[in-house]
């Protein structure tokens, strides 16, 4: 029983740590309250579209339809100020 006790007390902080680094990891910790987001850029969005295609998620037709509806669409605005 004892040392069950002490295995579960050397796990709490192991967990602890490795929540923090998959939070921070990944970029889901929210730092300063800023709402702001970027959109992703459109080479962001054809690799997203690649990783889709080469893992089956979906077909060359469908692949290849939304990449061409990706390259129609206008180029966003330069941000100013």
């Amino acid at each position: 029983m004892r040392n069950a006790l002490l295995c579960a007390r050397r796990s709490v902080p192991s967990l602890a740590a490795m929540s923090l680094i998959a939070t921070t990891s990944t970029g889901c910790l929210a730092v300063g309250g800023s709402k702001h987001s970027e959109s992703p850029t459109l080479g962001k969005q054809l690799l997203d579209l690649k990783t889709a295609l080469d893992s089956g998620a979906v077909t060359e037709q469908e692949y290849a339809a939304e990449k061409a509806k990706m390259l129609q669409q206008p180029a966003p605005a330069a941000p100013t100020g």
